[in-house]
């Protein structure tokens, strides 16, 4: 069993990513340097000097055209399967993982290694003191955080973050790779939702970690580009992966979240792209131009 670890910064020392951080003290308690590689992929427009003292060998790409996360991944997944390692582990740059994660990593590969069905390795990630996910996609692309006494293979459908989700390569080498066009922004819920409808499941492990999630505080973690991005792909999700009917659920979810942003200062700048996306979709359009 090996796993190859890819972790994608942009604009962050690399040496001061809390993921970066927590990972080096997750391997300084449990040494995995036999079972595991390390790449790390930076977006950002000029190149680290990579200089740290640490206990494992990494691999440094830096791409300035700062194309998102699917191509990271899918560079990572190409590395994966010519060196031969079973899992892909992904990881953002703002993610604090606990002492005990990689341990628990390997011994979950251990526990579901004879069963091909689960292709996916998940931990509870916790936000600003709330658990965000695994979550149940509701009707209308609704996003409802699962039990966070949940373990083990799910007996329903969830999704999770990209952050912390380790996948089999050989699942993601027979769906053609990470898909393009949620090029950053739901590629994850992509994720899961090819998981499920090629009847593969998904296993949550014991490992709890902390994640700064953008859309849950917009004051530090939003800004308008991002914002508008997340609109495009969330929209091209139902299109591509939901029912139609639920595109009817989306409006009136995207009324609520304009009335949400008149009312709440640290939101209203997002109101004019919200209103620009529901008057595309009434009018007929796909919203801010996503296609089909």
């Amino acid at each position: 069993m090996k796993i190859l670890v890819i972790m994608v910064v942009y604009n962050q020392d690399i040496s001061q990513s809390r993921t970066f951080q927590s990972l080096m003290g997750a391997l300084a308690k449990h040494d995995c340097d036999d079972v595991m590689g390390f790449i790390i992929y930076d977006n950002s427009p000029t190149p680290q000097k990579i200089n740290w003292s640490i206990p494992v060998s990494i691999t440094y790409v830096h791409d300035p055209t700062n194309t998102g996360l699917a191509k990271a991944y899918n560079h990572a997944l190409d590395a994966a399967v010519s060196n031969g390692f079973e899992w892909l582990l992904l990881l953002d740059q703002d993610t604090s993982l606990p002492d005990n994660f990689t341990a628990n990593l390997i011994k979950t590969t251990e526990v579901i290694s004879s069963d091909e069905s689960v292709v996916a390795i998940v931990p509870r990630v916790e936000c600003l003191g709330k658990t965000v996910s695994p979550s149940i996609i509701k009707f209308g692309g609704c996003f409802r955080p699962v039990d966070g006494r949940a373990r083990g293979v799910c007996h329903r459908p969830v999704t999770s973050i990209n952050s912390g989700t380790m996948l089999r390569t050989s699942f993601m080498q027979s769906v053609g790779g990470f898909n393009t066009l949620f090029w950053l922004d739901y590629l994850d819920h992509w994720i899961f939702s090819t998981i499920y409808s090629n009847s593969k499941r998904v296993f949550i492990s014991e490992s709890v970690v902390d994640h700064e999630l953008s859309v849950m505080d917009y004051d530090r973690w939003m800004n308008l580009e991002r914002y508008e991005n997340i609109l495009k792909t969330e929209l091209l999700f139902l299109n591509v992966c939901r029912p139609k009917y639920e595109k009817y659920s989306y409006m009136i979810r995207l009324l609520k979240r304009m009335i949400v942003q008149l009312f709440e200062r640290s939101k209203l700048r997002f109101f004019k792209s919200t209103f620009r996306t529901l008057k595309s979709i009434l009018l007929g359009g796909q919203g801010q131009g996503i296609l089909p």
